[in-house]
């Protein structure tokens, strides 16, 4: 986010397993901040010290749970077509 580039993170619903997709797009000395599709339009966000724990979902299909787990994607109009970067974990 430092660099401009939203990171698609998986997080779970307040007293749930249950992952949702959010992107985080901001965040300042206290929060961090999301577009949520649950939120219909409004901005969301999660207080620095509780991220960590929603940061995290259960894969139904095989029982496995995610923590950590985010996308970015990076483009410049420059190149040609999309590179995909090499996945590698969130600090």
């Amino acid at each position: 986010m430092d660099r401009e580039i939203p990171v698609i993170l998986l997080i779970t619903k307040k007293n749930s397993l249950e992952g949702v997709y959010v992107v985080a797009i901001g965040y300042d000395e206290s929060n961090y901040y999301f577009e949520d599709p649950f939120t219909m339009g409004d901005i969301g966000y999660l207080p620095k010290n509780q991220l960590s724990n929603y940061w995290k979902a259960l894969v139904k299909s095989d029982s496995r749970l995610l923590q950590r787990s985010g996308i970015v994607i990076e483009y410049t109009s420059n190149q040609k077509r999309l590179t995909v970067p090499t996945v590698r974990p969130l600090p």
